[in-house]
C-alpha cells in the first residue's frame, strides 16, 4: 500500500461504526508501524490480540472477513 493508502486507512478507522474498536486499533497501530518503518523508525508492532479483547474475537473476525471481501 502507498503512503496515501495507509493514511487514508488510518482515517477510516475513526470513521465507522466501532462495532470492533480492539481491531480498528490495532489496524491503526499498524498502518503507523508500517509509515513509520518506511521512515526508519523501528519498534516492535504488537499482534493484534494485544488490543483485542477476547469478548471481541467473533466480531472482529467477521470484521476482517468483511474487509478483505
Amino acid at each position: 500500500m502507498s503512503g496515501a493508502e495507509l493514511n487514508a486507512l488510518i482515517d477510516a478507522t475513526y470513521k465507522v461504526p466501532q462495532i470492533a474498536p480492539g481491531l480498528l486499533a490495532w489496524l491503526d497501530t499498524a498502518c503507523v508501524w508500517q509509515l513509520q518503518r518506511r521512515n526508519g523508525y523501528h519498534f516492535e508492532l504488537q499482534p493484534p490480540e494485544a488490543a483485542i479483547p477476547p469478548e471481541e474475537d467473533a466480531v472482529s473476525i467477521d470484521v476482517v472477513i468483511a474487509i478483505n471481501a
